[in-house]
């Protein structure tokens, strides 16, 4: 199994590995979805240089462990990213970018949210750069079907988490399990 692993790896060449989600991304892309646990400002700021050129944006994240800006969601959409919140059952945790760059999409998949750490290497990051096909496809299912749980960011929705004390609350329960945090904005669909 090892061996298969190895050759997949490094014969095929269809996957890296990356620290950082900058050593896994070039100048270029044309489209990017992304879907990841939290965002905040700091990575944005970052992270906008690849987002110049795109024709297509889409982010979801969660308000789950009270640690999503919404600086960060304002400049998404700012930079002109469809920006949503997961609005599911389940605590939201994944780490998946998908970038196409015309000729060929990738899929980053590992531990980086969109942060400022995450992004730079300040964290200890681990993410794997996947080129094949198949997988990549499988990634771009998963991301579809989040957005299908997710409703869109609007400014509305930022007002009224600002509003409803979302800055004081997220600092209460910073890092705990998303259930604590009783932001409910199913009602602003």
């Amino acid at each position: 199994m090892l061996l298969k692993f190895y050759y997949f790896i490094m014969v095929k060449n269809t996957m890296k590995p990356c620290t950082n989600l900058l050593e896994c991304i070039d100048p270029g892309v044309r489209a990017v979805e992304i879907a990841v646990a939290y965002v905040k400002k700091s990575g944005v700021n970052i992270f906008s240089e690849f987002l110049q050129n795109t024709k297509e944006c889409s982010v979801i994240t969660s308000l789950d462990f009270g640690i999503t800006e919404p600086e960060g969601l304002e400049e998404l959409r700012k930079l002109g990213c469809n920006v949503y919140l997961y609005d599911g059952s389940n605590e939201f945790h994944p780490k998946v970018y998908i970038l196409d760059y015309g000729y060929k999409k990738i899929a980053v998949i590992g531990s980086s949210n969109l942060s400022e750490g995450a992004i730079t290497g300040k964290n200890i990051e681990f993410n794997l750069l996947v080129e094949e096909e198949k997988i990549v496809k499988e990634a771009e299912v998963f991301v579809d079907r989040l957005l299908s749980e997710s409703i869109p960011v609007t400014e509305d929705l930022i007002s009224q988490l600002e509003k409803n004390g979302y800055e004081k609350l997220r600092r209460a329960v910073y890092d705990k399990p998303g259930k604590v945090i009783p932001v409910s904005y199913t009602h602003l669909r």
